[in-house]
């Protein structure tokens, strides 16, 4: 029996290769087609390999979750993500975070006169509607004197008790709405802030060279240069927010906590310059420091 030449095996196998590459590209150009079109459907294990158009502008997070992605900048998996949030969203879910039962802090505030600052320390705790405040003496900046206690304020539901070390006299007044736990530690305001914060425009977006800042203008109450926006801090994730007072030329700037409805800090310049400063030192959501009953006994100090 006479063999082929190896020659035209070669071509055989050539021509075989070929005709099998061409039906390999229009049978998949044919279930490319009919699978775009929604006439072929792939296993579910398949699709998550390959990835599906329809998905690519969908968000990978449900939106009603959105506030626990807020809190904590992180997937479930643990894996630390960038997503946009949007000033809406922002506005939402501040305006949404519910009052922390009591809390325990330290703060200090500044005041300036021209350059030199001059600050304050402050104890503040409280447990529900009772509170206790510590004002310090104002010390001068670069003062090495320890902090001396100023004013002592207690309050409960129907009383407000004030001592005054410097002239060794205590005075009691009946308790009323015009009495904010914030305002006798003579630090800012977070329901004053939000309520501010409601004013703020839910729309009408205003160009910004910055991607992650949103800017707006607003209408009510003289706000201009609204900002709310998301930014990382030491204390971790949280909100930054400012806007302008166009009757005072006052800027105001605060750090929000994601995790709880309390002022980190905040900052206040009028015409360009810093008349007023306020920083956390430290701070408790723990009950078992905020609702000791010593923090809110009337008792007289002692010499």
């Amino acid at each position: 029996m006479k063999k082929k030449p190896k020659s035209e095996n070669h071509s055989i196998l050539l021509g075989t290769v070929i005709i099998i590459v061409v039906m390999v590209i229009v049978f998949g150009a044919v279930f490319a087609w009919m699978y775009s079109m929604d006439m072929l459907f792939l296993p579910d294990f398949i699709e998550q390999l390959i990835g599906s158009e329809d998905d690519e502008d969908e968000l990978p997070w449900d939106l009603g979750a959105l506030s626990e992605i807020v809190k904590s900048g992180k997937s479930d998996q643990g894996d630390e993500i960038t997503f946009d949030i949007t000033y809406e969203n922002l506005r939402a879910a501040l305006l949404s975070k519910e009052s922390e039962p009591g809390v325990f802090l330290t703060a200090v505030t500044r005041y300036y006169d021209g350059e030199a600052p001059y600050s304050r320390n402050v104890t503040y705790s409280r447990d529900g509607e009772k509170f206790r405040v510590q004002l310090y003496e104002i010390q001068s900046q670069g003062s090495t004197d320890a902090p001396v206690i100023e004013t002592l304020k207690i309050a409960d539901e129907k009383s407000l008790y004030i001592y005054d070390y410097s002239s060794d006299k205590s005075t009691v007044i009946p308790r009323n709405e015009s009495i904010v736990p914030e305002n006798e530690a003579w630090i800012p305001s977070v329901d004053s802030l939000l309520s501010l914060i409601s004013e703020f425009p839910e729309a009408d977006v205003t160009d910004s060279s910055d991607e992650n800042l949103t800017s707006y203008d607003a209408q009510a109450a003289n706000l201009r240069d609204t900002v709310i926006k998301l930014v990382r801090s030491e204390s971790g994730n949280v909100y930054y927010v400012s806007f302008t007072d166009s009757a005072l030329d006052i800027t105001e700037e605060y750090y929000v906590s994601l995790d709880y409805r309390m002022i980190i800090s905040a900052n206040t310049k009028q015409s360009g310059k810093t008349v007023y400063s306020y920083e956390t030192k430290s701070f408790s959501a723990d009950p078992a420091i905020y609702t000791q009953a010593s923090l809110y006994t009337f008792s007289e100090p002692t010499e």
